[in-house]
């Protein structure tokens, strides 16, 4: 289990515990946890006192069976079996910081040198740090066997890391980025050793404090050097190695990328833990908008996973991929369509899995702008229609918009203006509480210019062009505001009468302000055709006005 997910690993083994009551009484319960104990349901993993008072106030003698069963499935879900300690009491809380800290107990005892994981129990105070997790070392450092010092705070387990250090660790956390701390001796006079100490992110708001040895450190740096004859060309344009542990403790690293990927690819090769770097490596490049790299990781990821036989890990690397190829602006489709393809069969096993119900709803979707490409609005309005429906069962109000926006689009494009207004009718109606999108806009707008042009009244058309033009202006596309402006100066002059001077005089206006607001579209020809008609309309008054004075 990823550490990462300990929170949502915790909020379900509550949901699962709860459901053993009943339907009604869990809702009720929860209901009753927000409205009078001010917890709802998403911040119970960072509320689990005041969680575990609620319920033991709702729940009274019951509650004691309840705590017990989410323990189990809890401790089920990061790969242990819970058992009690009946010599000693331990609280519901501290048996949940005790399933944190089991978390991280294969990543402390695989590092050779000092390791400690503290977990912040509050972020707005820098002395609530408490540790969870520590290997052999760094328990010898402290001075103590490891399972002694659990619980106790950072200046407790390790006095000589002073509290001027401790906001430096708390801002570690927040900025995600590691910080060298101080340095310090261990041992008496004489025979003391000098250890440096620095911190770095972990999931969970937890950190971890590397100890090292300085002495040691630099001879096993230049036996690291010495060793790796095929990183030499990297070496000599780097200088001095840095070795320095990744955010998730996965392996050591160097400063640069390009020695980090070779380096750790030499010395992880074997075992799920090459997958693992595959698959974080894989996640990095996602985030930073590297996409091929990005699936190329997480395919390599993906099939060491499979032949670990470690199908959750590789439905999660294969979902992570076909995501890769729905972030940019527009995918390979064919390539992109063969491999969202292979998942769904591949993947069956996780078809009620929200990573593969959402790669299912994005893959409707673009199968509805292919066919829409190829003129097959029947298909495309069939997978617009599907990637619509479950978009909305995965209460994503938002993506669903925009599919049902684009389905309404192919009636436009077949130029069945009828079919198209009654689809953007049902359409505003269905999503008037997102009035605001642009998608919905867009569609809006689209429907006003139809209906101007449907419409017998020139008053009502110029109205809906208005209305038209604002809306493609708020969006951004200024050319189809641009065409209804053009439209609406038309309407402003036909049939107007040169002896309405009232009228005249707010055609002028408005014809005025159009080629201010629409400037940048001055050398288009309908700009100046109108500005040409304009200046021969100026030109007529005129002559009628000189007309009138002659007389």
């Amino acid at each position: 289990m990823s550490k990462r997910d300990f929170e949502k690993s915790l909020l379900e083994a509550v949901d699962e515990a709860l459901s053993s009551l009943g339907e009604f009484l869990k809702q009720e319960t929860y209901r009753h946890l927000e409205e009078s104990f001010n917890i709802p349901k998403r911040e119970i993993p960072y509320k689990i006192e005041a969680f575990t008072s609620g319920i033991e106030e709702i729940l009274g003698s019951e509650a004691e069976y309840l705590e017990v069963m989410v323990l189990q499935k809890l401790y089920e879900k990061v790969g242990e079996s819970f058992e009690r300690n009946k010599s000693k009491e331990s609280s519901f809380t501290e048996d949940v910081k005790r399933a944190r800290g089991l978390l991280y107990r294969g990543l402390v005892n695989s590092v050779q040198g000092g390791l400690a994981v503290f977990h912040l129990e509050n972020v707005e105070d820098p002395s609530s740090f408490r540790l969870i997790a520590a290997n052999s070392a760094a328990a010898k450092m402290a001075g103590d066997a490891a399972e002694r010092i659990l619980g106790k705070t950072i200046s407790e387990v390790y006095p000589q890391i002073s509290k001027a250090e401790t906001p430096r660790i708390l801002e570690v956390v927040r900025s995600g980025k590691a910080k060298n701390l101080t340095e310090f001796r261990v041992g008496s006079e004489g025979v003391a050793e000098r250890y440096s100490v620095a911190a770095f992110p972990l999931s969970n708001d937890c950190i971890g404090l590397v100890f090292k040895n300085l002495i040691e450190g630099k001879r096993s740096e230049r036996e690291a050097q010495g060793s790796q004859a095929q990183l030499e060309d990297v070496a000599a344009s780097m200088g001095e190695w840095r070795w320095e542990p990744d955010t998730q403790w996965r392996q050591f690293y160097s400063g640069r990328s390009r020695a980090r990927e070779r380096w750790v690819q030499r010395q992880i090769t074997h075992e799920p833990r090459h997958a693992e770097y595959l698959s974080l490596r894989g996640r990095e490049c996602l985030e930073s908008g590297d996409l091929p790299r990005a699936r190329e990781f997480l395919h390599q990821a993906e099939e060491q996973y499979r032949e670990y036989n470690m199908s959750e890990e590789a439905f999660e690397n294969a979902s992570l991929r076909i995501k890769a190829y729905s972030l940019g602006e527009k995918p390979s489709l064919q390539e992109y369509f063969r491999v969202a393809e292979e998942y769904f069969q591949r993947y069956t096993d996780f078809s009620m899995h929200e990573y593969f119900v959402q790669n299912l709803a994005t893959y409707c979707q673009w199968k509805g702008y292919k066919y829409g490409e190829e003129g097959k609005f029947d298909d495309a309005r069939a997978s617009y229609a599907q990637a619509e429906e479950i978009f909305l069962m995965l209460n994503r109000w938002e993506n669903a918009l925009f599919n049902s926006s684009r389905r309404a689009f192919t009636h436009k494009s077949e130029n069945h203006m009828d079919q198209y207004a009654r689809t953007a009718e049902a359409f505003f109606e269905k999503y008037k509480r997102l009035s605001e999108n642009r998608y919905y806009k867009e569609i809006r707008a689209h429907y006003y210019s139809q209906k101007a042009s449907e419409s017998s009244d020139s008053s009502r058309s110029v109205e809906l062009l208005i209305a038209a033009e604002k809306l493609f202006l708020e969006i951004n596309q200024r050319q189809m505001a641009f065409e209804n402006a053009c439209r609406r100066i038309d309407l402003c002059w036909i049939g107007l009468s040169s002896d309405d001077e009232q009228s005249t005089k707010r055609c002028f206006e408005a014809t005025e302000r159009f080629f201010e607001v629409y400037q940048d579209f001055s050398e288009h020809e309908g700009f100046r055709r109108r500005l040409a008609k304009y200046y021969l309309s100026q030109a007529r008054v005129l002559a009628t006005q000189l007309k009138k004075f002659l007389r």
